[in-house]
Formats: structure tokens, sequence, C-alpha cells
């Protein structure tokens, strides 16, 4: 992807910053206070959180922005006890949609994303993933793919040549079979498994098949189970035929494999990136690149998701919206991210964009390591089915109860003659959680 000129760049964080959308109702002109309930608060995110901060309330000087610090760990816990108390901020983030949604505690926000020119930039994929019952009660945040860390060491030690970052399928079981050297205990791949991902790049599927509005398990889900267990087998896919032979590899049957330099593609979270680019290199003296993950049969790759919702009780839905842009999704929110991790030289970012502009991408292409490609093929991102899918939990206790993934893996399970059941019970828990749900 072409890079920006620091010039052109300058020039874009200047005119970047959004205002409020003339298809929308006006802001109101009262004096007023707003509360973001957030996680993001640390040494990384702060500042540009406050940058943000201090660009809204120069637009609108009645407004005063507050922040929340809020937990992963206890969020439904905090979320139930302020909504007790009446206390809810005016929007908050959420690892879990349909939670908040089953509570009451937020907002449908359908208007403003269908008459909001600047929404049409957020990934549609995003918001139709995680709508509840066709209603978006949810606006994508904060993206955080899988990825891709390849291994250029290996490849160039076994005579293969590094993809372009548009690379396929293809391509990553031919580097992966071509990598696979047991005698040196080196294993073509390794990570998040295929069944997690394949469907995504394969359907345009989230985990378990997640549609936007069902789980539909296909032969695709079946075949992403069988293609590793082949890799296995043949030791393009990590693992060890005894447990001698991984100390001997490891040093120890404690030691996390994606450290060691002995895999070629490694599939992670792209916040697990940075110390591929501090750390492991340099324990390793292996040469590690970010990739985003193959192209499949479609444009779409997987992630994880924060989600940001406006609270149903908010007094003030309009500026609260309007607040959401600003600090979390649209371009002034992206554009302090780029000159925060710019000035501080960040070889990498936590995140992507949930919106597809074009100078956007470019700048934060332009910002990371020339380690990093993930910005210079643009996908179309699915999240993980945990994030926004009804049922979920109850969907992956049933499965693991019932040993299907390892059924299918160990050939004592016909996946295939699976499927109904599987789609059956999936819709069980689904219809389940809507039993459950009372919405306006």
């Amino acid at each position: 992807m072409k890079k920006l000129t620091a010039l052109f760049l300058a020039l874009m964080l200047l005119l970047g910053a959004v205002g409020a959308s003339a298809e929308l109702d006006p802001m109101t002109d009262e004096e007023i206070t707003l509360t973001f309930g957030t996680w993001m608060n640390d040494e990384n995110w702060t500042p540009i959180m406050n940058a943000s901060i201090e660009a809204f309330e120069a637009a609108y000087p009645n407004i005063t922005v507050e922040l929340i610090p809020m937990s992963t760990g206890t969020l439904f816990e905090d979320l139930q006890n302020m909504a007790a108390a009446g206390t809810l901020p005016d929007m908050f983030l959420t690892i879990n949609v349909p939670t908040v949604v089953t509570n009451g505690w937020a907002l449908d926000v359908d208007k403003y994303l269908e008459n909001d020119p600047d929404a049409a930039a957020i990934m549609p994929s995003m918001i139709d993933a995680a709508r509840i019952d066709g209603r978006a009660f949810a606006i994508p945040a904060y993206l955080y793919p899988y990825i891709c860390i390849v291994n250029k060491t290996n490849i160039e030690e076994y005579n293969l040549e590094m993809p372009s970052a548009d690379w396929t399928l293809e391509e990553y079981h031919e580097l992966a079979e071509g990598m696979a050297h047991y005698e040196n205990w080196d294993v073509g791949a390794g990570g998040h498994q295929l069944q997690r991902w394949y469907p995504a790049l394969m359907e345009g599927k989230s985990l378990y098949c997640w549609d936007g509005e069902k789980y539909d398990f296909t032969e695709t889900w079946v075949e992403s189970i069988e293609i590793m267990r082949d890799m296995a087998d043949m030791h393009a896919w990590e693992g060890w035929e005894s447990e001698e032979d991984k100390i001997a590899a490891l040093g120890s049957t404690s030691v996390w494999i994606g450290g060691t330099g002995l895999v070629g593609l490694f599939m992670d979270y792209n916040w697990g990136v940075k110390p591929f680019l501090t750390f492991y290199n340099k324990k390793t003296a292996h040469d590690f690149y970010i990739y985003p993950q193959p192209l499949g049969e479609t444009d779409n790759a997987m992630c994880a998701a924060d989600y940001l919702c406006i609270c149903a009780a908010t007094e003030y839905p309009r500026e609260t919206y309007e607040l959401s842009k600003w600090l979390v999704w649209g371009e002034q929110a992206c554009n302090d991210a780029i000159a925060h991790h710019t000035a501080k030289k960040s070889k990498t970012i936590d995140n992507l964009p949930v919106i597809t502009t074009e100078y956007i991408w470019e700048a934060y292409a332009n910002t990371v390591s020339d380690h990093v490609l993930i910005y210079d093929s643009q996908r179309n991102y699915i999240p993980e089915a945990s994030y926004v899918a009804p049922g979920y939990t109850e969907l992956d206790a049933w499965i693991a109860e019932n040993n299907i993934w390892g059924g299918i893996w160990s050939h004592q399970l016909d996946g295939y003659a699976v499927l109904d059941e599987l789609n059956e019970v999936a819709q069980g828990f689904v219809d389940d959680y809507y039993d459950n749900l009372i919405l306006d």
C-alpha cells in the first residue's frame, strides 16, 4: 500500500475531524456532561483518549466528557450494579453484545447508523454480525484481527519465497508443508486452530459458522478440522509424537512454542505481535513479519472485537452517538491514534480501524514497522461469535461436553453426519435466548 508523505498525513490529520452530520438531528446547546465507561485507560490509550476528548469539547464547548474506568473482568457485574443505582454511563464498551441487550442496557442505534453518512464507512460485516433480532444495539469499537506471524528465517532456510500481503490459502499450505522439518523440530504452522477462522475465509462466517442470524454448520467447518488433522500428521501443524520429542525440541513441556522460532506460520491475535518484533526476534535470532490472514474463497478474515453501546437510559442519545464517533470509531479517533503512535514510533498498533476510509488505513500502514503488512491488504473482518452471537457460551460447552471436535479429529466421529444435529442444537440455544428477550 502506498505510503503517505508526512505533509499529506499532516493535512489529513487537520481535516479528518468529524462534526455533527447534517442528516442527523442538531446537537443540544444545553450545558451537559456525557460519561463513557471504558477500559481503554492505560498508558497507551490515555493520551489518545485525552486528545479526542479535547477535540470534542472544543467543537462542543457546552459538553463535558467524563471517563468511567471499567474492567473486562468485572464488566457485567459492574454494569448490573450501575443499572440498579441508575448510574449507567451514557455509553460503554462491551465484550458481549447479547448480554447487554438482554439486560435492556443498550439503545437501538439503527437510526443513527442509517442517517449518518460517516457511519457508511464502518465495515458492514462488523455491524451485521452483532445484530439482535435484526436490530443494531452496538457499534464496532476496536477491531483486533487474527494475524499470521511469518517466520522469514525458516522460509529462507528451506529455500521458499516470502508471499505478498495478498497471499492465498494455497500459498499458506504450501509454505506450511515446505517448512515442516521434524528432524530439525521445525513445524509448518500453529496457533489459532483452523476451525476458528477457516469458515470466515471460505464462507464469510464466524466461529461455529455464525452468519449474523444463526449458526449454520456446513461441510466447510468439518473440512477445517480434517485439514488441520492432516497437517498435523505431516508435521505441517504444531505437535509432537512424544513427550520426549517435545522436551528435546523445547527444553521443557511448559515452553510456549509460538516464541521459539520453530513455527513457520503462527496464527494469533494482533495484540500478541509486539514481542515478536522486540523480544522473540532477538531471543531466537529469527526474523518475523506480520501478515494478514491469507485469502480464501472470500476477502473476509476473523477478528476479536470490542463493541460500544449507547445506554438505553441516556437523556442525550444524539449527543452520545456523536461522542462515540469522536472518541472511538470515527476519523477523529483514528487520527488521534495515528498521531500518538507516530510520535511514539510504535512498531505495532493493537487494533485496526473499524472504518474502511482509505487514507486512515494508509496512515496506519505508514506508522508501524515495515515488518507489519496487515494494513497493506485490507480485509472484510468478521467478529468472533463469542462477542456477538446469542447462545455461544452454551453451544461451546455442548460441543466440548460431547467431544465433537475431538471425535472428528480422532476419526471416531463422522463430522458430516452430525451437521444437522449441530445446527438443531445450536438453533435451540439461539431460541432459548430469544425466548427470554424482551425488546421495546
